[in-house]
């Protein structure tokens, strides 16, 4: 069993930030061409889950068994932020589509080239999400500068959804 191949994550992602879809749950290629290609500008992509404990004690018994409950997705990322530099104008797309409130879907597609077309048959993650505050990265010697947002997650994703004509 050693020999099971693994995709490497560098250069397989592709993140996405879409308008909205009609319906994350069947997303259309079509609803996907009026998007900003995030995917080289972001640094970090931090996709969270967390899960609560339901506490299920009995009277019958000294054990306490436990059912899975409410699910917390989150998600943030720091990206390239071109801010008051020569590249201003012609290369800070992260800055100019992250705006604080701005209402889009995030779609992240993992295991094929980032520059890979997007096409029918992907699978893909969606996040509907309200962006938050840009936060500035403090400085770091040998480093870019950089920025982060967390992105609010304002309804149920689509997990694992396949792209559809």
């Amino acid at each position: 069993m050693s020999d099971i191949p693994a995709t490497p994550s560098d250069g397989n992602q592709l993140v996405l930030a879409v308008a909205t879809f009609a319906n994350m749950k069947a997303p259309k290629l079509t609803e996907a061409t009026a998007q900003d290609d995030l995917s080289c500008y972001i640094t970090s992509l931090d996709v969270g889950l967390d899960q609560a404990t339901i506490t299920d004690e009995r009277l019958c018994t000294t054990d306490v068994f436990e059912q899975p409950g409410r699910k917390t997705h989150s998600l943030s990322v720091t990206a390239i932020d071109n801010t008051n530099s020569p590249d201003e104008a012609e290369f800070n797309l992260a800055v100019e589509t992250l705006t604080e409130g701005a209402v889009m879907d995030i779609l992240i597609r993992r295991g094929k080239a980032f520059d890979a077309p997007l096409a029918v048959g992907d699978t893909v993650r969606i996040y509907r999400i309200k962006v938050g505050a840009k936060v500035d990265v403090p400085h770091e010697a040998n480093s870019t500068i950089k920025s982060m947002w967390k992105l609010f997650i304002i309804s149920s994703p689509a997990l694992d959804v396949v792209m559809a004509a």
